[in-house]
C-alpha cells in the first residue's frame, strides 16, 4: 500500500503533463483535418519514438524527449517538403490564410478551455487555499508603516472580495512600477474595517516586489511538532505527546487557568505572557473525529546571547496608529530610558509587552541630545519571530516602532566570558564571525564534515547596503543575535574597537537570562482551509475567474520579468514543473487538477506570444500576408525566424540551467 501511495502522485503527474500537452496539439492536428490539410505525424515529445504506429496516412508517436509535442503537415515546412508543398492541393501553403489562422490558433484555444475545465473540476471536488489572513509585517516595510498587524483579515485585494492570501501574493508580486494595490482589511481584536494603499517595492536581495506581509499560522502544529532549539536547556526532554497535526486549544501556566485559543496571534499573546515558565498546552488531534484533548507540558526556551547588552539607536519607523504614533514619538528619536531604566534593544519589545494598556515612561532624546519625557500605553503585541525588518532593525509590537540596533556595547554581563575577556562598554563590535556547531550524524557519532562558517561586518548605521566594498555580506547586531537563536552556533569570533585600540576575541553563545523565545520550538503550520465542493454552476464560474485572472497574471509576470522587477531565478524549466506538479498531486486531485489549469493557461499564453517558431510568431507572418495579399518577403520570414528561434533557445537553455542549479542546491 505504501508502494501504491508513493507511485501514485508519480502517475498522476505523467498523465496530467502529458494530456495538457496532447490537448495542444490535438487541437492543431483536429483543424488541420478539418481544413483538409495533410498531417503526415502527431508526436507526443520530441527526437526518437519509442512508441508508434501508422494509421492512414498519419504516424502517431510517443518520443523520448518529454517537452512538448508537435503536429507535422504537409507544407508546414517547405524547404523539407520538396515540390509536394507546392503541388499538393492538401498541402498547408495552398489553404487559404484564414484556415491556416484556424490552425495556428487551435492548439491554444484548447489549452484555454482546457485550463478552464480543470479550474472548474478542481473547485467541484473542493481545494485547500490560504485565507487572506496577516501572519507577520515586516517591520519598516510599507505594510508596516501603513498600520497592518498581524492577525488581521484582508476582505478585499483591489477591489475583489474573496481572494486568497495567494491571490494576494500573485497581485503584489506582478505589480508595475509605482502601482499602489488596494486591501480592505479588518481588525483581529475586534473586526474593525480599515483600507490601505500599498505600493510594492523590491528589497536589496530579493526576487520581486513585496509589501511586507507574510503567510497565516495556524494553531495546527507541523511536523516536527516541536525542536529542540539553541536555547533549550540542555537537559530537557522535548515531549513526545506532541504530534503532527494536534490543534491547541487552550493554553495556561502550572497553575493557572486555561485560556482558549482559536488564532495564531491569541496564541501567540498567552505563550508571551508566560514566557518564562513552563506552560500547559491542551490539544487534540485534528484528524481524529471526538479525539479527547491532551495536556502537554513544554519548557521555556531562552534567547542565545553573548553575556553583552548593545545599545539603543534611533527610531527608523512609526507604525500608522500604533501607541508610538498616538504618544508623538518621531523617527530619529533615541528612547534612552523605558520606567527609568536604560533600554536594550532585545528586551525592549518583552517590556513594552508586559506593560500593555499601562502608562510607560520614556526619555527619548533627539539628534542634538536634547530630551524630552512621554508617556505611551503600549499595546498587547508580542514580539515577532518573521524576518527582522526592512532595514534588519528591532521591531517594538507592542509600541508600533522600529530602532536600530547599535553594535556599541552598553554593559556586560557580571561573571561572564565577555567580562573576563576584558570588554567594556562603549566599545563598538565592527565584525562577527559565526562557527555553527556541527550536526551529528545518522548513527550518533559526531561528524567529520567541516563545521560551516559566516563572517559579517557590522552595521554602524541603518543601511540597505547588504554588500559593502569588502565584500563582507553587511549585517546588524539584530540580525546575528536572531542566528543565534535559530542555529546553534558553536562559537563566535568578535572583532571589537574602541577610541584607542582593536580587540579580536572569541566568545561561547550563552543563553541570555533576561530573554525568552514565545515559540519554544513549536512547529506551527500555514494556515490552510478547505473550499469545500462547489455547485457545477458555482464551479463553472470560479473556473472562468480563474482563467480570466491567470491570463492577465501571467501577462503581468512578463512584463514584471522584462522590466527586472521579478528576478529570472524564479523561472523554472522541466525539473521544476515536474517537482511542483508531483508536490501538488501528492496534496490531492483538486489542488493538483487547478495546477494543471494554471499550466495549461501558461502553455496557452506562452505559445501565443508573438515569437517565432511560437504559434504567435506564424500568427504574425499570416496577419502580414493577409494585409500584404501575398506571403511576407523569404528574407524577412527568415530573419524573424531566426532571431525568434534564437530567443527561444536561449529561454530553454537558461531555465534549464535554473533548474541545474536547483538539484544542487545552489540557487
Amino acid at each position: 500500500m505504501e508502494f501504491i501511495a508513493n507511485i501514485w502522485p508519480i502517475l498522476m503527474v505523467v498523465l496530467g503533463l502529458g494530456f495538457v500537452i496532447f490537448i495542444h496539439e490535438l487541437g492543431h492536428f483536429a483543424v488541420a483535418k478539418w481544413a483538409g490539410v495533410k498531417v503526415e505525424k502527431f508526436s507526443i515529445g520530441f527526437g526518437p519514438s519509442l512508441l508508434g504506429f501508422q494509421r492512414g496516412e498519419t504516424y502517431y508517436s510517443l518520443s523520448i524527449i518529454p517537452l512538448g509535442g508537435f503536429v507535422k503537415m504537409l507544407g508546414e515546412n517547405p524547404e523539407e517538403d520538396g515540390q509536394d508543398a507546392v503541388i499538393d492541393p492538401r498541402s498547408y501553403l495552398n489553404k487559404p490564410v484564414s484556415h491556416r489562422m484556424a490552425i495556428i490558433s487551435a492548439g491554444v484555444i484548447m489549452n484555454i478551455i482546457t485550463g478552464l475545465g480543470f479550474f472548474a473540476m478542481a473547485y467541484r471536488l473542493g481545494v485547500p487555499y490560504m485565507p487572506a489572513v496577516v501572519g507577520f509585517v515586516v517591520a519598516g516595510g510599507p505594510a508596516y508603516e501603513a498600520g497592518i498587524r498581524p492577525g488581521d483579515e484582508m476582505t478585499a485585494i483591489d477591489n475583489r472580495s474573496g481572494a486568497t492570501f495567494e491571490d494576494f501574493l500573485r497581485t503584489v508580486s506582478t505589480s508595475s512600477e509605482g502601482q499602489s494595490v488596494r486591501l480592505d482589511l479588518k481588525r483581529a481584536e475586534d473586526g474593525t474595517p480599515y483600507n490601505v494603499l500599498l505600493t510594492p517595492i523590491i528589497r536589496p536581495g530579493r526576487l520581486k516586489p513585496e509589501v511586507g506581509l507574510g503567510f497565516p499560522q495556524d494553531i495546527l502544529l507541523g511536523k516536527p511538532a516541536i525542536t529542540k532549539m539553541p536555547g533549550t536547556p540542555a537537559n530537557a526532554v522535548l515531549p513526545t505527546e506532541l504530534k503532527a497535526k494536534d490543534k491547541i486549544v487552550a493554553v495556561a501556566s502550572v497553575k493557572g487557568e486555561w485560556v482558549d485559543v482559536d488564532s495564531n496571534q491569541k496564541l501567540r499573546v498567552e505563550l508571551q505572557k508566560l514566557r518564562a515558565e513552563p506552560v500547559r498546552l491542551r490539544v487534540v488531534a485534528s484528524e481524529e473525529a471526538g479525539a479527547a484533548p491532551r495536556e502537554v507540558l513544554v519548557a521555556p526556551v531562552h534567547a542565545m546571547g553573548l553575556g553583552l547588552r548593545f545599545t539603543a539607536g534611533r527610531i527608523t519607523a512609526i507604525q500608522k496608529g500604533s501607541p508610538a504614533a498616538d504618544a508623538g514619538l518621531k523617527i530619529g528619536e533615541t528612547i534612552s530610558l523605558a520606567d527609568g531604566k536604560p533600554v536594550d534593544p532585545r528586551t525592549l519589545a518583552s517590556v513594552a509587552f508586559d506593560a500593555a494598556g499601562k502608562p510607560l515612561k520614556l526619555v527619548l532624546m533627539d539628534e542634538f541630545e536634547k530630551s524630552r519625557e512621554l508617556i505611551v500605553k503600549p499595546r498587547p503585541e508580542p514580539p515577532a519571530f518573521g524576518p527582522i525588518g526592512l532595514e534588519e532593525n528591532q521591531d517594538i509590537p507592542a509600541l508600533g516602532l522600529t530602532l536600530f540596533a547599535s553594535p556599541m556595547i552598553s554593559s556586560i554581563e557580571p561573571g561572564s566570558a565577555a567580562e573576563k575577556a576584558g570588554l567594556k562598554p562603549g566599545q563598538v563590535v565592527t565584525k562577527i564571525h559565526l562557527t555553527l556547531a556541527s550536526e551529528n550524524s545518522e548513527d550518533g557519532k559526531p561528524s567529520t564534515s567541516k563545521p560551516e562558517e559566516m563572517t559579517y561586518q557590522i552595521a554602524s548605521a541603518p543601511t540597505n547596503d547588504k554588500e559593502p566594498k569588502s565584500g563582507t555580506p553587511l549585517a546588524t547586531i539584530a540580525t546575528v543575535l536572531r542566528q543565534l537563536d535559530m542555529v546553534k552556533v558553536q562559537e563566535v569570533a568578535l572583532t571589537v574597537a574602541s577610541s584607542d585600540s582593536q580587540l579580536e576575541l572569541k566568545l561561547p553563545p550563552v543563553p541570555d537570562s533576561g530573554q525568552f523565545l514565545v515559540e519554544r520550538g513549536l512547529g506551527q503550520m500555514n494556515l490552510i482551509r478547505p473550499l469545500p465542493p462547489q455547485a457545477l454552476g458555482a464551479s463553472v464560474s470560479r473556473g472562468i475567474n480563474e482563467t480570466t485572472r491567470s491570463i492577465k497574471e501571467i501577462f503581468g509576470t512578463i512584463r514584471a520579468l522584462v522590466t527586472q522587477r521579478v528576478s529570472r531565478k524564479l523561472l523554472g524549466g522541466p525539473v521544476t514543473i515536474a517537482s511542483q506538479a508531483y508536490a501538488t498531486a501528492s496534496e490531492g486531485l483538486g489542488l493538483f487538477l487547478k495546477f494543471l489549469g494554471i499550466l495549461s493557461i501558461n502553455l496557452a499564453v506562452m505559445n501565443f506570444l508573438p515569437i517565432a517558431p511560437l504559434d504567435g510568431g506564424q500568427m504574425v507572418f499570416l496577419i502580414g500576408e493577409k494585409i500584404r495579399g501575398k506571403p511576407l518577403p523569404e528574407s524577412v520570414l527568415a530573419l524573424f525566424s531566426y532571431m525568434g528561434l534564437a530567443a527561444v533557445l536561449s529561454l530553454m537553455v537558461m531555465v534549464l540551467y535554473q533548474d541545474i542549479l536547483r538539484v544542487f542546491g545552489l540557487l
